[in-house]
């Protein structure tokens, strides 16, 4: 076959630059047989070699469904490069960009950076906001690539492409809601003994961490001190700095600057982005205190939320974590539905147990998508450092009501 390859109508133009067509491909275009090709070319700079997993065309094959979507670059009608994704991934169900192939000649034409930004924007069109993105350990480029494209460290899978060679995962949030720009600091209020929380701000602050790191921005002992002061709160919480110490059993100093966020605004703005209906995760008093304000939100009944607060304490109180994800999936698959929620800390670790499960159903983990939100921000100079802790309040009855 000749380098030179003839551009056909069926495959969508997404942008030029650089002399170089972007092109979102359809499942029986021509130029799935140039990716098999370069594939076969490129095969032994992957670890382990490409067809050690499976054969070229299988691999190429996984992303000619509804599922999937490839974009290819194109350079006088020349195979320049691909970006094969998928929406959904077959196994884990999150949206993952996959498979990236660069024909030798243009790898430092930052042609990455590019399609980067294309298929970010197929994701968002997609209503898919947390993005996975995968190499190995000794892939250095690939490294920096992903870090300087926003993307965090999130998981590393020991020696599974031989001994002493690692994958690594990465993930970023693509949502940027704007509601950080102008902020100082962030602060989270959560309700005493709500360690869930705490190991929550510590993933933040990990966040942070790791972009010390790879960008030199403030080390270990600024990260120490950079959140507080805006408090993120629940549903349950209708947080003002005129009433802070309304039926507050001791007098509290109002300790935040700036306009409260509370979650379920935070939801109410990232549901608008949706389509089809999603029924919403999290406790009694939260639902009955604040509605989400739109009708694609589902609540559940309240036998149903009976179990559901019952799961919540369970967890708070360290029950089996096994038994909450059997339950929370057999409830989320007894409602015809496109998604779930997450609107409550407690169910959030278990979030991809419960995706793995359920394969037709979108589990939107709302506080993984606040927490890189918050860093993000902060990474592009709109939260400054500041002064870190979690922000324990005592108000009324409840003690600390303020929470997630």
């Amino acid at each position: 076959m000749s380098n030179s390859y003839k551009v056909i109508m069926k495959d969508l133009l997404l942008k030029t630059e650089n002399n170089i067509e972007y092109f979102l491909i359809s499942q029986d275009s021509d130029w799935w047989e140039k990716l098999v090709e370069n594939g076969y070319k490129s095969n032994h700079d992957f670890v382990p070699p490409l067809t050690e997993r499976m054969p070229m065309e299988a691999i190429f094959n996984r992303f000619k469904n509804e599922n999937a979507f490839t974009i290819v670059g194109v350079s006088c009608n020349s195979f320049a490069g691909c970006f094969c994704c998928y929406l959904k991934h077959p196994i884990s169900r999150k949206s993952v960009v996959q498979f990236i192939l660069i024909e030798e000649r243009f790898r430092d034409k930052k042609l990455t950076n590019v399609f980067f930004e294309i298929a970010f924007e197929t994701f968002m069109n997609h209503g898919r906001f947390l993005i996975e993105t995968i190499t190995w350990s000794t892939n250095y480029r690939s490294q920096r690539v992903f870090t300087k494209c926003g993307f965090y460290l999130k998981n590393i899978l020991e020696n599974t492409r031989g001994e002493g060679v690692h994958t690594l995962i990465y993930e970023k949030s693509i949502l940027r809601s704007g509601y950080f720009t102008d902020f100082t600091s962030v602060g989270v209020v959560y309700r005493e003994n709500c360690s869930m929380v705490s190991k929550y701000v510590d993933e933040i602050k990990l966040l942070m961490l790791q972009i010390g790191e790879t960008i030199g921005q403030p080390n270990v002992e600024v990260l120490n001190t950079a959140i507080q002061h805006i408090p993120i709160t629940n549903a349950s919480c209708n947080l003002n700095p005129n009433d802070f110490n309304k039926n507050a059993s001791e007098p509290v100093e109002y300790p935040f600057q700036g306009k409260p966020i509370e979650l379920i605004d935070y939801i109410t703005e990232l549901v608008k982005l949706k389509q089809g209906k999603y029924l919403m995760l999290c406790s009694a008093s939260s639902i009955l205190a604040k509605q989400v304000a739109s009708d694609n939100i589902l609540f559940p009944d309240t036998e149903t939320q009976g179990v559901i607060d019952v799961l919540i304490y369970n967890i708070l109180y360290g029950e089996m974590i096994g038994n909450a994800v059997k339950e929370l999936s057999s409830i989320i698959a007894s409602h015809s539905i496109s998604g779930v929620i997450i609107a409550c800390i407690e169910f959030s670790p278990i979030s991809d147990e419960i995706e793995k499960l359920l394969v037709d159903i979108e589990i939107v983990n709302v506080f993984q998508i606040l927490k890189y939100d918050i860093v993000d921000s902060w990474r592009e100079g709109r939260i400054e450092a500041g002064s870190v802790g979690n922000i324990k309040t005592h108000l009324g009855i409840h003690d600390v009501t303020l929470t997630f």
